[in-house]
């Protein structure tokens, strides 16, 4: 198929800069396991913007589109592609699945190349390895909260179900309450968690995490405030941190009970190191990565979506408001500067 109409799309030219609002070409033609997605919504996530400021180093692939969580509906698929078709809606997940791992898209923007990932999402249109997509035409559920199955939900529920092996009862403290950490106080409080403990900065952001479920709230000051926090929650069964920050890290293992489990959602910045005693591992205590939370994104976004169709978990109040591509910049400095409190979406 020949792609002629030109699109726009937050490009990152240079790292630690405001993205730029441009128009690209559609390629000339899809390439072997490439489809091409109309977006109709997409997340902002903390990662995204941690790319932006450099947290995992410099940026090879400069200049570049972005975004990686989002919703929309297939409009065309190139050579070999048969897991979706024209008019399919789908979720587009960075978590690779099933179906081809196509090469990244690349644009032009004049004479300049703009490279691409295997998906994007930033943008009016995509074209996406069908390995990122999974359709979910048989399940009824509207496309604005499907763009959270992309990253958000399925890093929440995936994590706590996978990889931290959350059990009914089990004490759960959560670092942090933006977005994914009320996502994680929701799913905590769907799989029977109790206590469930949030610590933020923001008051507004606390009272947010008691709507998701949180059973305590506490606001940190200094570490005073850290003191109290620690005397409460010492030996909890669970603990994860959303910040990245290592001293929170570093505390947090010591928190844990002797077979508790430390998962790590938040991003440090590359150079920060963490320092902990590896004899506590040996003896029990375990250190958990998270990497997307699930681990067949075919399997578990349809059986998620089921959830939300089903009304057994709502997700609509994870979201804060929905924006235009044009107010992209003015959102991730709200978003860096705690001036938001829940998800931020895009809508094309």
């Amino acid at each position: 198929m020949t792609l002629k109409k030109k699109f726009k799309a937050a490009v990152l030219f240079k790292q630690k800069s405001k993205l730029k609002i441009v128009e690209l070409d559609f390629p000339k033609f899809l390439d072997y396991g490439q489809v091409l997605v109309k977006i109709i919504y997409s997340g902002i996530c903390g990662s995204q913007i941690g790319e932006i400021d450099g947290v995992k180093g410099r940026d090879k692939f400069l200049p570049h589109c972005l975004g990686h969580e989002g919703s929309g509906k297939v409009l065309a698929v190139g050579p070999g592609v048969k897991k979706v078709k024209k008019g399919d809606k789908v979720v587009l997940h960075w978590k690779p699945s099933n179906g081809i791992d196509a090469k990244p898209a690349r644009y032009n923007m004049g004479k300049k190349i703009i490279n691409s990932g295997k998906i994007t999402t930033f943008s009016e249109y995509s074209v996406v390895s069908e390995n990122r997509i999974t359709k979910i035409n048989k399940i009824k559920i509207n496309l604005k909260d499907a763009a959270l199955l992309g990253c958000t939900l399925t890093t929440a529920i995936g994590f706590l179900n996978y990889d931290i092996k959350l059990k009914k009862g089990e004490s759960i403290l959560i670092w942090g309450a933006g977005s994914i950490g009320l996502a994680l106080t929701k799913f905590s409080k769907y799989l029977s968690a109790r206590p469930i403990s949030v610590v933020d900065l923001s008051h507004k952001k606390l009272e947010e995490a008691k709507k998701m479920g949180a059973d305590r709230c506490f606001k940190f000051k200094s570490n005073r405030s850290f003191k109290e926090i620690y005397n409460i929650n010492k030996n909890s069964d669970v603990v994860i941190d959303t910040t990245g920050n290592v001293g929170i890290i570093e505390k947090s293992y010591d928190m844990i009970s002797s077979i508790g489990r430390l998962g790590l959602v938040g991003v440090p910045h590359h150079k920060k190191k963490i320092s902990i005693n590896p004899l506590a591992i040996n003896l029990g205590k375990k250190l958990v990565g998270c990497h997307g939370g699930i681990k067949k994104p075919h399997v578990d976004i349809p059986n998620y979506a089921k959830l939300i169709r089903d009304r057994k978990i709502r997700v609509s109040d994870l979201i804060e408001k929905v924006i235009k591509l044009r107010q992209l910049n003015e959102y991730i400095y709200k978003i860096k500067n705690n001036k938001t409190t829940k998800k931020i979406l895009i809508k094309f």
